[in-house]
């Protein structure tokens, strides 16, 4: 169902700094810091994820949250010592906390739009922490294997789903998350009216939840995306 790959991409969560402006944070990253990381012969792939206007404008919905992080850098690269680089390259960023992870594709958007060009509605970004008493492959398998197949069900509105399973966090002191999830809506209304497709469903996907994920501990946002490099 879901397409697999080693642990050969870095994931990115960034913090904005305190006195910086959304708009400002935004364009660093789309303009100067996603650009430099793109021309790096070594780097396969590059996409930022970053909470624009139109993210902004559906952040009441059924899964809207608040989170720590403002953006989210997925690079294709296995070298740890990139993110070494991001954080004194612009004072916009407070911290950027990096992961290695392991990418499955469950569900793919009919991509027909340029590299460099925003892609068409959100992303709910979703760091994710196992439930007590899980070990990381148990939540893992649950992850992929039940709760995957019941997100496609009742979540109509859909039409991009990515679970990162976390394979190591590589900076020192960073939140400790076991996954995190991008689920793709291509409009407002489809997130809006699609998120759930009935209180049964949004029942089900709770109860599911509640199995293997600690809320507590787990957040959401709302972002756009722009794929630099694919």
């Amino acid at each position: 169902m879901a397409e697999s790959g080693p642990c050969e991409r870095l994931l990115f969560l960034l913090e904005r700094g305190e006195q910086v402006e959304v708009d400002d944070f935004n364009r660093v990253l789309l303009e100067e810091i996603g650009p430099g990381l793109g021309d790096r012969d070594e780097v396969s792939y590059l996409s930022v994820h970053l909470a624009d206007a139109i993210s902004r404008e559906a952040s009441v919905g059924p899964g809207a949250g608040t989170a720590s992080f403002a953006g989210v850098l997925e690079i294709g690269l296995d070298d740890s010592s990139v993110w070494e680089s991001l954080a004194p390259r612009a004072s916009v960023i407070a911290a950027a906390h990096a992961y290695r992870v392991e990418r499955r594709h469950v569900k793919r958007y009919p991509r027909s739009w340029p590299d460099g060009t925003r892609s068409p509605g959100l992303f709910m970004v979703s760091p994710v922490v196992r439930a007590a008493g899980l070990s990381h492959e148990q939540f893992d398998a649950h992850w992929r294997d039940r709760h995957a197949p019941l997100a496609l069900r009742h979540h109509v509105g859909i039409w991009d789903y990515r679970q990162s399973g976390v394979c190591q966090v590589l900076t020192p002191g960073s939140p400790v998350y076991d996954g995190i999830a991008h689920m793709g809506f291509p409009d407002l209304d489809s997130y809006r009216t699609g998120f759930f497709d009935s209180p049964e469903g949004r029942r089900i996907i709770t109860e599911d939840i509640e199995r293997f994920l600690t809320l507590g501990r787990s957040q959401a946002m709302l972002l756009g995306e722009t794929v630099l490099k694919s």
